[in-house]
């Protein structure tokens, strides 16, 4: 069987909780999860797989459509995000308009929240929820044989007009059995990132799941399951290999086992690789000794998710951690010459106008070298969410509705007792002005400058916060 993988454009995106010149020139990151279900499909089957992303590659409508009947597949999977649902249904209708027989699943964050209102959308035929890799082989092994889809694992589809959902495979408890994800699949030299050093970059998984209990996350209190280390080792250097040395780790939490990390940092040096990698990690899961540990590995990043300046917020979100400690390790971390990144979210349940103060005023002490602000939005999945449902705060399950009836003038709504939509919207505008605006940041980051693409990165950043009214 012929299968087509394609990772829509985002054109279409709902409104998110970040403003728009912060999504603006951040260079393409590879879609993992589709290269993953390649790569397992090339390992266990003959079926011919071709991985389309149409975001690296600048392609509009008419160009995917133009691809689609060149490659003339029988079953294309469409990684489907809810912020981005109304670009992968555009792709399922342009895959349909190309030819009417190509069967079209959806698989993703999406159709694993919402499988039935997923295959209830017009030009949808089935729908993957969990983890694909295992699922869609399935699913093209049943329909190439013209097998019983009530045996295909997570798989939702139509019959006699109406859903069946049948009951999800465990996750993959042992992930080094997985092949690594097919980067040869890709143009994989066109993938950069503005605040890499070295082009080409990629995206790494060296674990899945976070056992963590924040109240806003859809990836918390699941089990974690990490790759050994000499795995890792082995996709390191086949990447390597291809002349990729920057690595962006995507892990929900990377730092979760001490043990792992120092393993891996010690094998990185033993095997001279002379890579970089940013890595996304928790204040309470590091300390000086794996800092220093990664920082001697080669990496350049690390971001913390910190959330909030007030303990009562953080209390609010379940975060967990403590104030003291964010300050200490982001010390610590300066200190070793690892660049900074501290995430923040404003507008959390009973915040008030004082406390995003705090907030900011927080993220100033800090000192870090980037700074993301973010509105709390109660997205679908998430305790955030489902606490509103159950108090009120919302009438209706808005996510759910909009999964039924998708709406490309969707908004999602927030939860904030004491400030509007626009006040925490200017808060946020406010907030990245004062932070990036402050003259010791600019000349701090100019002193800091070693080469011309990375001044007109920050010329180009600076000019976008400049328009920020």
């Amino acid at each position: 069987m012929k299968t087509l993988l394609i990772f829509p454009p985002q054109q279409g995106m709902i409104k998110t909780s970040v403003p728009n010149f912060i999504n603006q020139k951040l260079g393409h990151y590879p879609p993992l999860g589709l290269l993953y279900i390649a790569s397992y499909m090339e390992k266990h089957s003959s079926h011919e797989v071709t991985v389309l992303d149409t975001q690296v590659e600048e392609m509009g409508y008419p160009e995917i459509k133009a691809a689609v009947e060149r490659i003339k597949p029988d079953l294309v999977g469409i990684y489907t995000l809810t912020f981005a649902l109304m670009d992968a249904l555009k792709v399922a209708a342009v895959v349909k308009s190309a030819d009417e027989r190509i069967l079209v699943c959806s698989g993703g964050p999406h159709p694993t929240i919402y499988p039935r209102e997923t295959v209830a959308q017009k030009n949808v035929d089935f729908a993957v929820s969990g983890e694909g890799e295992a699922a869609f082989l399935k699913l093209a092994d049943t329909l190439a044989a013209g097998g019983d889809l009530r045996q295909v694992p997570g798989l939702t589809f139509k019959e006699a007009g109406a859903a069946v959902t049948n009951p999800k495979a465990d996750p993959i408890e042992n992930l080094d059995e997985l092949p690594f994800p097919s980067r040869r699949s890709l143009p994989y030299g066109k993938y950069t990132s503005i605040i890499a050093k070295t082009a080409p970059v990629t995206t790494f998984i060296s674990s899945r799941g976070c056992p963590f209990n924040c109240s806003f996350c859809a990836t918390s209190r699941q089990r974690w399951r990490p790759r050994s280390v000499e795995n890792i080792i082995a996709e390191l250097e086949e990447c390597v290999a291809l002349g990729i040395r920057e690595f962006f780790f995507f892990d929900d939490t990377f730092a979760i086992s001490k043990e792992r990390v120092l393993k891996l940092c010690a094998a990185i040096e033993a095997r001279g690789l002379k890579i970089l990698f940013d890595i996304r990690t928790r204040v309470d899961t590091v300390d000086a000794e794996m800092l220093a540990a990664l920082k001697k590995a080669g990496c350049e990043r690390v971001q913390y998710g910190v959330e909030a300046g007030t303990p009562e917020i953080l209390a609010t979100l379940k975060k967990g951690i403590d104030l003291d400690r964010v300050r200490a390790i982001f010390k610590t971390t300066r200190d070793l010459g690892i660049t900074t990144f501290a995430d923040f979210m404003i507008g959390s349940p009973g915040e008030t106008r004082e406390h995003i103060k705090k907030t900011v005023d927080f993220a100033l002490e800090l000192k870090p070298d980037f700074v993301q602000f973010s509105i709390t939005t109660p997205f679908p999945a998430t305790e955030l969410y489902d606490e509103s449902l159950r108090l009120g705060v919302f009438s209706e399950d808005y996510w759910q509705k909009y999964a039924q009836n998708p709406d490309e003038n969707f908004t999602p709504s927030l939860w904030n007792e004491h400030l509007t939509r626009e006040e925490l919207e200017n808060l946020t505008k406010q907030a990245y002005k004062r932070f990036y605006l402050r003259p010791s940041y600019v000349l701090k980051k100019a002193a800091g400058i070693r080469s011309f693409g990375e001044l007109a990165r920050h010329v180009v950043a600076g000019l976008h916060l400049l328009k920020v009214r």
